[in-house]
């Protein structure tokens, strides 16, 4: 089975898979309702087909929720991270992408 973007993605939308597809990294950003999300889902889908790992993070709940993704603090391991520097630093976890 080939993979094929939705046919609803945008040029900027197909360069972005494209580099995501050979093995870039990617930062996307934009104001409201101009398809984030919706790009999301193509990369996530995209990564998927290729059986590449991936984790989905946003930088608050509300928005981890909305990406069915996680905090950055909850994948990184430290929680709140309201301990001193110390006790953050060490309770860190040590992930690849490999």
């Amino acid at each position: 089975q080939v993979w094929e973007p939705d046919e609803r993605c945008s040029d900027e939308q197909l360069a972005v898979l494209e580099q995501v597809r050979s093995g870039g990294n990617v930062f996307f950003t934009g104001s409201a309702g101009v398809g984030k999300s919706f790009l999301l889902q193509e990369i996530t889908r995209l990564l998927e087909y290729l059986e590449r790992p991936y984790q989905v993070t946003a930088t608050t709940g509300i928005a981890a929720l909305q990406i069915s993704g996680i905090t950055v603090h909850s994948w990184a391991g430290v929680g709140l991270a309201k301990d001193v520097r110390r006790v953050c630093f060490s309770s860190l976890r040590v992930t690849s992408a490999d």
